[in-house]
């Protein structure tokens, strides 16, 4: 394992136990750093505030924080536990790119 993919997968830990500490709709994060740039994090936020159309399209959404030499860029897509359960038998229901291979979860302390 490469450095910055170290690095990456470390601030990725640390960013999901951030957004579970402050938004308790999270249950929790799911890490995908399969098929993404090596300056880009990707995460998959299972939602229990969410109440989706059915058939919605699961979209990610950049949220690189506004900071001069950042070295990486964020996405997030939130989905509810219900699409979660779906995503992990059919992974073509994730963003076109995104995939389920070598993702790391991290779960609401309790």
């Amino acid at each position: 394992m490469s450095e910055v993919t170290k690095e990456r997968a470390a601030f990725a830990e640390w960013l999901a136990r951030q957004h579970l500490r402050f938004d308790s709709r999270l249950t929790q994060v799911i890490y995908l750093p399969a098929g993404a740039p090596d300056d880009e994090v990707r995460l998959l936020e299972v939602n229990t505030g969410l109440y989706p159309e059915p058939g919605s399209l699961i979209i990610s959404v950049e949220t690189t924080p506004a900071v001069t030499d950042f070295p990486f860029r964020v996405r997030v897509a939130d989905v509810t536990p219900d699409e979660w359960q779906q995503i992990q038998t059919d992974a073509k229901l994730l963003p076109a790119g995104w995939g389920l291979e070598g993702n790391r979860i991290t779960r609401r302390a309790r």
